[in-house]
């Protein structure tokens, strides 16, 4: 069968259309102006909306929005990125989940630590294993109750220096 295209002329379509490929894979993806508008919000409620308001699979630009949401200053919006970003469950969204172990309120990590045991990935046991080193008890205790409620294998639990210092 003929294609009007001889043999080398086809490499070089088919490597300029990966080379294409490539270029709109790695462009900055962007989110609507009003999603942007709503995670920039003086009101909590409305950035919490937003955050709840993210469906599917997020790109890069949400994802970095979520990443921010996590230092918010309300605890609740803090609360809704972790839960979102429980619901992605890729490593992606542990490395983000790791990061919100830093949180000031033991409530917020908590939260974190049970997040994590909803994705169930090896990455994810392993930052659950640092929590067991988190200065607050009921952290620490929400930390160990996951990993002895996993099916399987015995989890090795590690001595973890903690997450957050007090000097």
């Amino acid at each position: 069968m003929r294609t009007g295209l001889d043999r080398g002329r086809r490499a070089g379509a088919v490597a300029s259309l990966t080379a294409w490929a490539l270029l709109l894979a790695a462009a900055p993806q962007t989110v609507p102006r009003e999603v942007a508008a709503a995670f920039a919000d003086a009101d909590p409620d409305v950035r919490e909306e937003a955050i709840l308001g993210l469906r599917g699979r997020p790109s890069q630009a949400e994802l970095a929005l979520l990443r921010q949401a996590l230092e918010d200053v309300a605890a609740r919006v803090r609360r809704a990125a972790i839960e979102r970003l429980a619901d992605i469950g890729d490593s992606q969204a542990v490395a983000s989940l790791a990061f919100a172990l830093t949180d000031p309120e033991a409530t917020v990590r908590e939260d974190v630590v049970y997040a994590l045991a909803r994705i169930r990935s090896r990455a994810a046991m392993l930052v659950i294993e640092r929590a067991l080193g988190d200065p607050d008890e009921g952290v620490r205790e929400a930390a160990a109750d996951v990993l002895e409620e996993l099916p399987g294998e015995p989890r090795r639990i590690v001595d973890a220096p903690p997450l957050i210092r007090y000097d």
